[in-house]
């Protein structure tokens, strides 16, 4: 909300929003800009220093730090073809640069991240379970989603 309402040509400090708790007390501590910010939105690529976080991780005693990632588990209301999905997943992986990332561990234990190109098609893998029980699903589901697991790499993106 607030970088939106920055390119807008409003200024508004993170914290008011969360401490003013109604429409008329945000515009009362909004104030007008000189000039709307402007966001670079083209593709970052190429090798992007690590954040402080991401050098925290790196320098933890993981046994396996390809583990750590965030799945999602999504269930659709409607019918969706796994073309569709694909196309979306794309888009969003193109406009989102951290999720095209990948890191290299070089000879000295230190890690670079560079950020591929946007054009990756992300792995979708699609399985149907309409023919079996309640229970079934869920064991395929935990089965399928543990394979998945499997085929991260920090260095390679996918397997």
């Amino acid at each position: 909300m607030v970088a939106r309402l920055a390119q807008e040509g409003y200024v508004i400090q993170p914290r008011d929003v969360f401490e003013k708790q109604t429409i008329s007390q945000l515009a009362l501590a909004m104030k007008r800009s000189d000039a709307a910010a402007f966001y670079d939105q083209s593709p970052v690529t190429g090798d992007v220093r690590l954040l402080p976080i991401q050098s925290w991780f790196f320098e933890q005693s993981m046994t396996n730090q390809d583990y750590w990632n965030l799945s999602a588990h999504m269930e659709f209301k409607q019918s969706i073809q796994l073309k569709q999905l694909t196309q979306v997943l794309s888009k969003i992986v193109d406009h989102h640069d951290m999720l095209r990332a990948m890191y290299t561990k070089t000879a000295d234990g230190s890690w670079i991240q560079t950020i591929r190109a946007p054009g990756i098609t992300p792995c979708v893998t699609f399985f149907d379970l309409t023919s079996v029980s309640h229970e079934e699903a869920l064991e395929q589901i935990r089965m399928e989603t543990a394979a998945c697991q499997e085929t991260l790499s920090l260095e390679r993106g996918e397997k």
